[in-house]
Order: structure tokens, then C-alpha cells, then sequence
């Protein structure tokens, strides 16, 4: 029995010490970190702990709403994860838990995928470097959607690559499976879907495109269809994105996430805010659609009679997201690595600066089994990125295909199937000045912003630990009332 358990032990020893790691990191997050278990005002986790409270009264069509305004799967989450917490610090914390937990499965998965491309020692180095990226980590503690959609994103890439191996249908069902959740959670990886059929059609079979293509509406076709149920109109998942079009794409645009007058930057602003303005403007009610195609239109308008300017912006915003400054949106990693004790020794220069120059050698240079899907599935990520505006946790898919180039690259060298010459440092030099180059002016601002949030949640927190738990759930549940009335004066809870 000793030596089963010290079998096991050895056998599953890299997981077992990144999980302690985790485990830390969670413990310490969940207890020192307010604004991780209080969100701040406007932020996605404090919209969607009320908007669970809306589908909890209201019922889970929504009759109220035509259309969703949110990314509904990520809603009907949590609103089950809230049937087994009391109070929304309990609520927050087994959030972060599941997403942790769930990140961590797939990141063994990656490390099998890297297996089936780079047996032996780059496979393993492959699984530290994913599990110790700093924004990895801080993404797997902040109860925000996109450690999920990553992390479904890997076990899709993983049975893709598995299903070329072994053969079995399963595997292209389970593909499409999880491919649905991420793009449900993260909107660009629709755009994903003609490399996975190509990558499947190698086989010469059509029924495992249709077996794929149908798995892959899992997540997607039930919410299109309660659209079109509920609000008459034909909307695949949100009704927003026009607006998000909107904001990367006007005459004061920075790139980066800014105010348009009369929106409050918030979920609940890129809704209400955005029909009320459109319908002031256009003087006559609207449909969520034909607001949702307002948006769209004056971003489309400024691009068509400023092409130049737009074109220096789409490059501008090409610079961000490549660069390696991580762009804060909802929490700050460079206001968590100066404050809190964990993330403070994560201050060591594995940054997405690393991975972009040396993933995109990799991918010029290593031989990479399947390179050209893993290159191209990273080149439509990078250049979808770039169309609305820049935020670091929008480009977290292309970590795992520069992951991927890095290992490639590093086998390589190790190999000595590349000698570093001057072909090689050439375009490492060009990359490495794009990613470092100081682009941005208003880092202050970020930083600033992430410290009212932390005041703001840690008031709150202090007041959690003083009251009875039913008294502060009371409390609580006043301030997202009232901050729910400032866009729609009905109480919607």
C-alpha cells in the first residue's frame, strides 16, 4: 500500500506541487484580497452576482430582457454555484475554487498535448511555465470568465490533437464540447472554428466535420433560440458588441477601454445606457438589435470616412496587444504584485514579452508537429484582438499557442535543430523591440483605478466581519439594489 501511494506520489509530483502553490495563493486571495470576494461597483463579478439575482426572481428565460446583454453560460454558472453559498463572500470564494481547480485539469491536459508534440523533458518544462505565468495565476484568482474560456479552450486543442492520434469520434464530440464554452465566454474564438474543420477534414471524413460542428453549437444554439423566443429577434448570443466595436473604434479612441459619453463603463451601462442614448438620438424606441447595429454603425462610419486614422489605430492597438504591459480591466496585476504578498513574488520576468518573441520564433523557425494550425489559430486571435479594444485578459488565448511556439523553440535549440545565427536574431531583436517598447502613458491611471477598487471592496469587507451574516446579506443586498436602480428604476430584483 506504502509503495503504491509513494508510486503515486512520484508519478504525479509536478501536479501535486503546482496545486500546493495554487492552494497558497487561493487561501491567501480569499482572505486578503477584499475586492476578490466584495467586487467593486461596475465591475463584470459584481454585475453578475446581480444579474444571477434578476434570473432567480425573474426565472431563467428573462421575459424582461429581449435579448442577453451578458455572456449568458457564464451567468447560469454562477447562478448555480450561488444555490450552495450563503453570502456573496462564500459565493466568491468557491467561484475562484471551481475556476482554479478547473484551470488546473487542463493544465495537465496541455501538458499532454505537449507530449504528443515534444516527448520527454519539454513537455514537463512546457506545464511550469503555463501554471507559473503571472497572469495566469492572477486570472485563476480574480472571479472573472476568462480562466474558464482559457481553460476550456485547452482541453478542446488537446482532444484535437488526441482524435489525430487515436481516431475516436469521441473525441471530436468532446472538442466541440468545450470549444462551445470558451466561445460563449470569449466571442472571438468563433473565428477559431475553420481551422478545427480543416484540422479534422485530414481524415477525408465529413461525418466528424458535421460531429464537430454540432457539438460545438452546444453552448451556443439554446441561448440564440431563447433570443428569438423571448425577444422576437434573431441574436446569436449578446446583444452588445456593438458597443464594444464602438468604444475601440471612434474619433477618441485610445486603444484601450474609454468612456463614451452617457455609458457608464459597466454591464449594465453597455445595455441600458447604450438604448437610451441611441433612442435619444434617433428620437424613437428601438429594438435591442437595432442598438446593438446603431453602435456598429458609427463605429463602421468613422472607420470608412477616416480609413487612415483608423488604420494608425488598428496598428496602435496591434502594438498593445502584443506589448508586455498588462492591461488592467476590472483588477490590476501590477496593483496585486505591489501590494500582496503572493503576487509580489511573482515579480520575476517570465512575461507575455517572453512568450511573443520566443513562441513566434518557434513558430518561424522549430519544427512543430501541426505547426500550421497552432500558428494559424494564433494569428487570428492576434489580429481579431485588435478590432474592439485592448485589455491583457482578451489576449489570454494566444498564451497557450505561444506556449506552445516557446517549447517548440526551446526544443529546438536544445536539439540543436537550430544554431542561433543571425537569421534568428534579427527578427528576435525586431519582436523584442515591439513587446518592451514604453507605449503606455497612462499606467498611472490603471494602477490608481485598481486602488479606489480595493478601498471601495475593502470598506465593505470590514463591515462583513463585524456583522451578523444575515444582517450584512441584507446590507449587501441594498447596495446592489440601488445600484441596479440607477439604470432601471423598476426593481428588478
Amino acid at each position: 500500500m506504502i509503495e503504491k501511494f509513494k508510486f503515486f506520489i512520484y508519478g504525479h509530483i509536478d501536479s501535486i506541487l503546482v496545486s500546493i502553490v495554487y492552494i497558497f495563493i487561493y487561501l491567501y486571495s480569499i482572505t486578503h484580497i477584499p475586492e476578490l470576494v466584495i467586487p467593486p461597483h461596475g465591475t463584470d463579478p459584481f454585475c453578475f452576482d446581480i444579474i444571477t439575482d434578476i434570473i432567480s426572481k425573474q426565472g431563467i428565460m428573462l421575459k424582461l430582457f429581449p435579448t442577453y446583454f451578458f455572456s449568458p453560460l457564464d451567468a447560469y454558472f454562477l447562478l448555480i454555484i450561488k444555490y450552495f453559498a450563503n453570502n456573496v463572500v462564500y459565493f466568491f470564494r468557491l467561484v475562484i475554487f471551481i475556476q482554479m481547480c478547473f484551470f488546473l485539469i487542463s493544465a495537465i491536459y496541455l501538458r499532454k498535448t505537449l507530449e504528443i508534440l515534444f516527448p520527454g523533458f519539454i513537455a514537463r518544462l512546457g506545464f511550469y511555465l503555463l501554471c507559473v505565468y503571472p497572469p495566469i495565476i492572477f486570472q485563476s484568482m480574480t472571479p472573472v470568465k476568462d480562466i474558464i474560456a482559457l481553460s476550456s479552450l485547452i482541453l478542446s486543442i488537446y482532444n484535437i490533437i488526441a482524435f489525430n492520434t487515436d481516431g475516436k469520434i469521441g473525441r471530436i464530440v468532446i472538442t466541440g464540447f468545450f470549444l462551445s464554452i470558451a466561445m460563449n465566454m470569449r466571442s472571438t474564438l468563433f473565428f477559431l472554428i475553420p481551422t478545427f474543420v480543416i484540422f479534422i477534414y485530414q481524415r477525408k471524413n465529413l461525418k466528424h466535420i458535421l460531429i464537430f460542428l454540432i457539438s460545438s453549437m452546444i453552448f451556443i444554439l439554446p441561448f440564440s433560440l431563447r433570443n428569438l423566443i423571448v425577444g422576437k429577434e434573431f441574436c446569436l448570443l449578446s446583444s452588445v458588441a456593438g458597443i464594444h466595436l464602438y468604444i475601440g473604434n471612434h474619433s477618441n479612441a485610445l486603444g484601450v477601454y474609454t468612456f463614451v459619453r452617457g455609458v457608464r463603463p459597466s454591464t449594465f451601462g453597455h445595455y441600458f445606457d447604450t438604448k437610451r442614448v441611441a433612442e435619444s438620438e434617433l428620437r424613437k424606441k428601438l429594438t435591442d438589435s437595432a442598438v446593438n447595429k446603431y453602435w456598429k454603425d458609427k463605429a463602421w462610419d468613422y472607420i470608412s470616412k477616416n480609413p487612415i486614422s483608423a488604420l494608425k489605430l488598428y496598428i496602435k492597438k496591434l502594438i498593445f496587444v502584443s506589448n508586455v504591459e498588462e492591461i488592467s480591466n476590472n483588477y490590476g496585476l501590477d496593483y496585486f504584485r505591489s501590494n500582496y504578498l503572493p503576487f509580489k513574488l511573482m515579480n520575476y520576468p517570465f512575461s507575455f514579452g517572453i512568450l511573443f518573441v520566443l513562441g513566434i520564433l518557434g513558430f518561424r523557425f522549430s519544427k512543430i508537429k501541426y505547426k500550421w494550425f497552432f500558428a494559424s489559430n494564433f494569428l487570428i486571435i492576434f489580429f481579431l484582438s485588435a478590432i474592439i479594444f485592448v485589455t491583457s485578459r482578451y489576449r489570454l488565448p494566444l498564451v497557450i499557442f505561444l506556449m506552445i511556439g516557446t517549447c517548440g523553440f526551446i526544443k529546438s535549440v536544445i536539439k540543436k535543430e537550430i544554431i542561433l545565427s543571425a537569421k534568428h536574431l534579427f527578427p528576435a531583436l525586431i519582436l523584442t523591440m515591439i513587446t518592451y517598447y514604453p507605449v503606455f502613458k497612462i499606467k498611472n491611471k490603471f494602477y490608481q483605478n485598481s486602488e479606489k477598487k480595493h478601498f471601495y471592496s475593502a470598506g465593505i469587507y470590514a463591515k462583513y466581519k463585524i456583522m451578523d451574516r444575515m444582517e450584512f446579506n441584507r446590507y449587501y443586498t441594498r447596495l446592489k439594489k440601488d445600484y441596479l436602480r440607477k439604470f432601471k428604476a423598476e426593481n428588478l430584483m
